[in-house]
């Protein structure tokens, strides 16, 4: 009898140390998929975090959007009949935007010179920019082809 209590006895401590092995490999696999949820949180949270700040970006485009198109109306109203905006390009510029208002005027040195400053200080007028600069074709004399003008200023950089 006490050869097959000892044969239970192992078959018991057998069993013992194979559901241990199970619960060691179970623990185990649930440690791992922990740290991969976990993971997985730290990356949802990140995107998360880039995504909020992408919108709160996209709303300060927006909002200078609709600043810039009252500026260019306000340009375009400067400027007469005479004269036509041909293009406006933001370009990044050290941490500042550049807005560029691109266009021609009269062919009259005289009517293209007054077309192009007004254009000028309703740009400098706005509180958006900053450090107007007026590059333009030199003024002919006398000429049957309009003056092409070409207005820059900068966004003072965020802080």
């Amino acid at each position: 009898m006490t050869g097959t209590f000892a044969w239970l006895g192992w078959d018991v401590q057998r069993e013992s140390r194979m559901d241990d092995e199970r619960m060691l490999t179970e623990f185990t696999k649930r440690g791992a998929d922990l740290e991969e949820l976990q993971q997985r949180e730290t990356e949802a949270r990140a995107a998360m975090e880039q995504l909020q700040h992408t919108i709160a970006r996209g709303q300060e485009v927006a909002h200078a959007g609709v600043e810039l198109a009252g500026l260019l109306e306000q340009v375009r109203a400067g400027l007469g009949a005479d004269t036509a905006l041909l293009g406006l390009r933001l370009v990044p510029s050290d941490g500042a935007t550049k807005v560029e208002i691109e266009g021609e005027a009269s062919p009259q040195p005289i009517v293209a010179a007054a077309s192009i400053a007004r254009a000028a200080r309703a740009l400098e007028a706005s509180p958006l920019f900053e450090g107007v600069e007026v590059h333009s074709a030199p003024l002919p004399i006398s000429s049957s082809m309009p003056v092409h003008f070409l207005l820059s200023a900068r966004t003072e950089p965020p802080r």
